[in-house]
């Protein structure tokens, strides 16, 4: 029986949720306070499992979680491990609990414990676990299925592993902590999975970063299978190897972190940027965080999402994140914004888009400009200007006074912006300079998914925004890190790049665990590749496509 890479399951580097399943949103007020990022609420929890959170309107310090009468103080980043063994099975409260500048707050949900756990069962929206012969445990969060699917584990042994894949753990200087094979009887999980494997804590050598890998058939040709980092890992007291938390994705409301809310309104003109604080979302790779408008099942248009930190916390940072307002038809629109690498969603946002409004033609040319220099700037590739070429002769052929509106609302247009992006030195850009260098992506993006722009502008302004948002960041990502679940997938420790594109779901996948030395492919050193949101095309309008395909395809043009 073929197994198939666990990356868009576990880890979910293609998948993009397709319900509201960000779970309970933070209250509308005071402007501190705390979100419980995972578990979901709602969700039914086996073995061990990490749990997180953090403060908004400061830093969140003393965090603590509660639930049955027990309780387990958090490390500095807000993340912390349950052994759900201790409670019996039922219906329980979580707590999180911390201090925000000097005021105690507090985040609760409700989570269901089940440690009553068979090796194959049938779960579905609501989530569940399975577990394995020697107790070792996968759990599907609230959401990740649209429908119930018999999902079942079964552990895999080392020689298993060599024999099937022709992966040798020893001879790359991994050690092997177990390794398990879930299978989902065809369905596509759209959210990261969890993996609990018992008793191999002990296995760990000191100065060893704890991974889990995913295992692939051999996708590049060299009569080996494909070890690929999948997501970060601890080993905890009670003796299990952990995968650790993916959180959900959050918006804090527009303009001020403090402005809270599911149904979070504002208004803008088309071309506008607007900016929310929140957090959950893909900060190294600029194509993985989109936000749609329209219904969530069925989106009639898609466009970019920046997203970038503002807190130095190393778990489920504070960010920014901003968007440019398309040119809709007059009146209020619901969005949502998606991160592509792990599929969570925040809960819906409604926009009232006004009329564009007027501006000249000088407006227009001089975004056109600023766009062309900014190309010529990061022109770094020999590629780079042929492509750009005849998009910018596009773009400056046009007459739209819709577009003028838009460069002129998009308060881009200066001196001094233009001089900036003359000055532009890609191996040196700061972190200001890549951003306005993706602010001018995000009005491009826009324009392209506004109403009644032609085709042949619309598809120059989507690829112009790609490649201004790909070549400003592609110095940013660092070099080697231990890269969480929320960022982008990792490289392939047997040899050569994933190929993340070929990926399918639904199979018997193997996932495995392993500890290398700090820094080596194996302890998940990588840039990203940002997968999830690396298809620039979609094949299907939105209506059309399955959940589980819709979880996996960006809609930009």
């Amino acid at each position: 029986m073929t197994r198939l890479p666990l990356t868009s399951l576990l880890f979910g580097v293609l998948a993009a949720a397709v319900v509201g399943c960000g779970g309970k949103s933070p209250p509308p007020s005071p402007a501190q306070g705390l979100s419980i990022g995972y578990p979901l609420a709602g969700q039914s929890l086996a073995g061990t499992v990490g749990v997180m959170a953090a403060g908004y309107g400061g830093t969140a310090f003393d965090v603590a979680f509660e639930i049955g009468g027990l309780r387990v103080s958090a490390v500095a980043d807000g993340t912390a491990y349950l052994d759900t063994r201790a409670l019996d099975d039922g219906q329980y409260v979580l707590k999180a609990t911390a201090t925000v500048g000097s005021a105690g707050v507090e985040d609760a949900i409700t989570v269901t414990i089940d440690n009553d756990l068979a090796h194959s069962a049938q779960v579905g929206p609501g989530g569940g676990s399975v577990m394995s012969a020697t107790g070792s445990i996968a759990t599907v969060p609230v959401g990740a299925l649209s429908s119930q699917t018999t999902v079942s584990a079964q552990d895999v042994t080392e020689t298993e592993i060599l024999a099937e894949f022709g992966i040798d753990y020893s001879a790359m200087g991994v050690t092997f902590l177990g390794a398990l094979e879930v299978d989902t009887a065809g369905a596509a999980p759209t959210l990261p999975l969890t993996v609990d494997l018992v008793g191999w804590a002990q296995a760990v050598q000191p100065e060893q970063s704890v991974v889990m890998f995913v295992l692939a058939p051999d996708a590049d040709g060299d009569g080996q299978g494909e070890l690929m980092f999948g997501s970060n890992a601890v080993a905890t007291p009670g003796g299990s190897i952990v995968t650790t938390p993916t959180p959900r994705s959050e918006a804090y409301g527009f303009q001020a972190a403090g402005s809270l809310g599911a149904q979070a309104t504002t208004s803008a003109r088309p071309g506008e940027i607007l900016s929310l604080s929140g957090r959950g979302f893909n900060s190294l790779s600029p194509l993985s965080n989109a936000v749609r408008y329209g219904p969530a099942a069925a989106p009639t248009l898609e466009t970019l999402l920046l997203a970038t930190l503002t807190s130095s916390q190393t778990s489920n940072p504070l960010q920014e994140l901003s968007l440019a307002v398309p040119a809709l038809t007059p009146g209020s629109h619901q969005l949502r914004l998606h991160n592509l690498t792990t599929g969570h969603v925040t809960e819906a946002l409604d926009v009232s888009v006004a009329p564009p409004g007027g501006a000249d033609q000088q407006t227009w040319q001089g975004f056109v400009a600023q766009v062309s220099t900014a190309a010529a700037a990061l022109a770094t590739s020999g590629e780079f200007g042929p492509r750009a070429d005849p998009w910018l002769a596009t773009l400056e052929a046009t007459t739209s006074e819709v577009l003028a509106a838009m460069a002129n609302n998009s308060r881009l247009v200066s001196p001094a912006n233009s001089q900036r992006l003359a000055a532009l030195d890609p191996g040196s850009m700061s972190s200001s300079d890549r951003e306005l260098v993706a602010r001018h992506a995000l009005v491009l993006d826009a324009m392209a998914a506004s109403t009644g722009v032609g085709a042949a502008v619309a598809d120059a302004a989507a690829d112009l925004a790609t490649l201004l948002m790909v070549s400003a960041y592609a110095h940013a990502l660092p070099t080697t890190t231990s890269l969480t679940g929320q960022q982008a997938s990792g490289p392939s420790c047997s040899g050569g790049a994933p190929s993340p594109t070929s990926i399918s779901w639904g199979q018997p996948v193997t996932t495995g665990m392993g500890a290398a030395p700090p820094g080596s492919c194996g302890a998940g050193g990588a840039t990203g590749d940002g997968a999830g949101g690396g298809s620039l095309r979609a094949l299907a309008a939105a209506g059309q496509l399955e959940p589980d395909t819709l979880a996996t395809t960006s809609l930009r043009r």
